[in-house]
């Protein structure tokens, strides 16, 4: 599963106010153009930053709609959030659209679309995903363990170009950049580039000595791992395929079975989390200070996927409460999200935090559904 993601350091420079740290970013047409042009609006259907000379072709020849904010207004996109003021989300009523409320930058999911995932002609099982992640353009990459196949859906959740198969069941994705995926099949690890019209190839593959499922990035260099069958739950490897271990964190001494742990990784807070499913824990590790946490709470139970939220607050699947849990690195629960269906099991995140995918794994009601995240109205 994707669960974090490689951060692009032109989109991370300047622009909105991180407490006393300010941001700025460049507009991504302009880059593509190797030309450096402060970004001065945020489009966020498209996730995408842009100058005022690019806003118009943008709005003219990319299809679709486009909510369009400055960026000194916008306060949706990456998210920030006051977590100090944030209040606890208490028995939800609406599961459609369900409120995170903040005295500063209320937050909102909006299911978007849900589609129902079932046997088809062009598949031989009912799919089963194990792997989701966002590319930078918004559309997603959808990994289905059963028939063991790759795909991209655009932002209506319609499937574009043709799957890619593998030859081992594939499990855990992270995309690398605008065109270039990661993608996890036991002891290979699957690199593979991604055409404009949507056909995915497989460019090489690094086998490793340890079997990993879920994966995401620690740096632009490195990825992190969850691990099965392996008393390590959670290593990292390098795009080079140098394996390495947590030596400055105590990580529990389990062997996990394939689906019994996951793990996402919050870069600016230098936090590996953890998901213990069968022991309904979330486990929280600095790798740099060497500290640890073990979240438990009526909340939580059967934890298995989990991503990074707004604002590096973290996201985990509640698989037996079907809901999301919302939390900080420091393991307070800030909130619950009820979601409209049962047993989650996967989920990610889109770079700019605006939008989330799910996906279950309940047998013949199998779906993934797209939220959007947003402020709240007061």
């Amino acid at each position: 599963m994707a669960t974090g993601r490689l951060l692009d350091s032109n989109r991370d420079k300047a622009g909105e106010f991180i407490g006393e740290c300010t941001i700025s970013h460049s507009c991504e047409p302009c880059m593509k153009s190797n030309e450096s042009k402060t970004a001065t609006i945020f489009c966020q259907d498209c996730d995408e930053y842009l100058c005022d000379t690019c806003k118009n072709a943008h709005n003219v020849y990319k299809p679709g709609r486009h909510d369009i904010v400055r960026i000194q207004d916008r306060t949706s996109g990456r998210v920030v959030v006051d977590m100090k003021a944030m209040e606890i989300c208490r028995n939800p009523v609406d599961t459609s659209r369900i409120s995170l409320s903040s005295h500063t930058r209320p937050l909102t999911l909006e299911l978007i679309v849900s589609v129902d995932l079932s046997k088809t002609g062009d598949v031989e099982m009912e799919p089963r995903i194990s792997g989701l992640d966002f590319m930078p353009n918004g559309r997603l990459v959808v990994v289905d363990n059963a028939n063991k196949t790759c795909f991209i859906l655009n932002e209506r959740l319609q499937k574009l170009g043709s799957p890619h198969k593998f030859i081992n069941k594939p499990m855990g994705v992270v995309c690398l950049s605008q065109n270039e995926l990661a993608i996890t099949c036991g002891k290979d690890v699957c690199f593979l580039s991604l055409s404009t019209d949507h056909i995915i190839r497989m460019r090489r593959t690094i086998h490793t000595s340890s079997k990993f499922s879920s994966i995401c990035c620690e740096s632009p260099f490195k990825m992190i791992v969850s691990t099965y069958d392996d008393p390590r739950p959670a290593r990292m490897l390098s795009v080079e395929g140098v394996e390495s271990d947590f030596d400055n964190v105590e990580l529990p001494y389990e062997t996990y079975k394939v689906g019994e742990s996951a793990c996402t990784y919050v870069q600016s807070k230098n936090t590996l989390v953890l998901t213990d499913m069968l022991a309904h824990v979330v486990y929280m590790f600095d790798t740099v200070k060497g500290t640890s946490k073990a979240i438990t709470d009526e909340k939580i139970r059967e934890p298995c996927g989990a991503c990074v939220g707004p604002a590096d607050t973290v996201l985990v699947i509640s698989r037996a409460k079907n809901s999301l849990v919302h939390l900080t690195v420091e393991g307070d629960i800030l909130c619950t999200y009820p979601v409209d269906i049962e047993m989650p099991w996967i989920l990610c995140m889109n770079k700019g935090g605006t939008r989330l995918a799910v996906s279950n794994i309940l047998i013949g009601i199998r779906k993934i559904q797209l939220y959007k995240i947003s402020r709240a109205i007061s």
